[in-house]
């Protein structure tokens, strides 16, 4: 497969009935879960009980597996192409996570959720090989936006969908039940700060306005420092997007005067300082799901995803689940997996720094700044599968090796495409 220069999405009016129109859909599905839509009983999953929502996600997620089956076994368009070795150690780390299953209290939940991060990637390898780099950029710009139009309509005509407590007891506007609004917003707003498509000014400070709007108004504090240190990494390196080289000298500007001002201190109304050192008792949470595994099982785990499910309530029935990606892959699938996620999270580190080291390219920049906040979001919360932070990241992990290659031939090269398109 001889790659080419990625050109911009066709300006042809859309066909529904269309390969390509099916494939975003269902790549906007995949990205956002789909949605909650409603609350849950944590045990509920454990249990098996099936509702409307379960159903709509069982069909989604098998109408995925059969897409990916076509496209890998049936079509045969793929068998040829390069796989990368963040690719081959991600399928090593799903095969070390099923091995949880055996260990898990409800094998049912951990088998589906397992299931779910092996279609992500191999439909993110396909999707990658198929409409190129940007392609998948430009699938998860336009996904964060949508999810952010829909946290803002729900705030309005479904606020319980959305607003949840804050320690105070005060109204934060969460979006626990469509998307998480500090991560949908930071993704949405990065993206549309380091996009090449051209947007008259109009659209750019609705979208701007909109975005760091849910962002704000989130009080998601791990979101905020992602942005910033986003914004800082845009100082230093200069990308060649005008844009963006604006809003980080103005934010350089405008945050020493907000922290001087003690505008941030506002935060405190809503969000106690003091629950930053324990990150709202997640480090507690943390150490008992931890000290679970190592006296229970702690080579292969609780089982991956329900570990935090039966033992997370027992030590806080307001937290649930681990709030850590990290943590909820050392709990439910042990030592082993963790290992693993962590020599891919270090191999795709090393090879993002590869990127920063090359021309500053806006797409070799953009990939570096989404793996900034996707870090940030798994570190502290999220999930690898069936949500927007883990959906980005696996995108990552099939994409910058891609960016890598093309680099390393050709500097102004963003994006690839294989010569066969659709």
């Amino acid at each position: 497969m001889n790659p080419q220069l990625c050109t911009t999405a066709s300006a042809d009016p859309i066909d529904i009935t269309s390969s390509r129109f099916v494939d975003k859909v269902l790549f906007f599905l995949l990205f956002s879960g789909p949605p909650k839509f409603r609350l849950r009983d944590p045990n509920a999953s454990l249990d098996i009980a099936i509702d409307w929502v379960v159903m709509l996600h069982i069909i989604v997620w098998v109408v995925a597996g059969l897409w990916v089956f076509n496209k890998l076994w049936l079509s045969k368009l793929h068998f040829g192409t390069k796989i990368s070795s963040l690719e081959k150690v991600s399928m090593f780390f799903v095969a070390c996570l099923s091995v949880s299953i055996v260990f898990s209290d409800g094998p049912a939940l951990t088998a589906f959720k397992i299931y779910q991060l092996f279609i992500t990637i191999t439909f993110l390898f396909v999707y990658s090989r198929d409409y190129g780099v940007q392609a998948c950029f430009d699938g998860i710009y336009f996904g964060s936006a949508a999810l952010c139009i829909a946290d803002v309509l729900a705030a309005i005509f479904a606020p319980s969908m959305v607003f949840g407590e804050s320690e105070f007891g005060s109204l934060r506007f969460r979006g626990d039940l469509i998307a998480q609004t500090g991560i949908v917003g930071a993704l949405a707003l990065v993206l549309l700060l380091t996009s090449s498509h051209k947007r008259s000014g109009w659209a750019t400070a609705v979208g701007g306005t909109l975005f760091g709007s849910v962002l704000l108004f989130s009080l998601m504090r791990t979101a905020y420092l992602a942005f910033v240190v986003f914004l800082l990494l845009a100082l230093w390196k200069k990308p060649e997007i005008r844009l963006l080289k604006r809003i980080a000298r103005f934010a350089a500007l405008v945050l020493p005067v907000a922290v001087i001002v003690g505008a941030l201190a506002q935060l405190e109304e809503y969000r106690p300082a003091e629950s930053i050192w324990t990150l709202s008792d997640r480090l507690g949470l943390w150490t008992y799901l931890v000290d679970i595994m190592w006296s229970t099982s702690r080579w292969f785990g609780l089982g991956y995803f329900s570990a935090s499910r039966i033992y997370g309530p027992e030590y806080n029935p307001g937290l649930g689940t681990a709030h850590s990606v990290f943590i909820e892959v050392l709990a439910g699938g042990g030592v082993v997996s963790f290992t693993v996620l962590l020599i891919l999270v270090t191999m795709l580190i090393r090879q993002s720094l590869r990127l920063l080291q090359q021309v500053a390219s806006p797409t070799n920049f953009i990939a570096v700044g989404l793996l900034v906040l996707t870090l940030s979001f798994l570190l502290v919360g999220g999930e690898l599968e069936a949500e927007p932070a883990g959906f980005t990241f696996w995108t990552l992990v099939v994409t910058i090796p891609i960016l890598v290659r093309s680099s390393s031939k050709t500097p102004a090269l963003s994006a690839w495409i294989p010569s066969q398109t659709k």
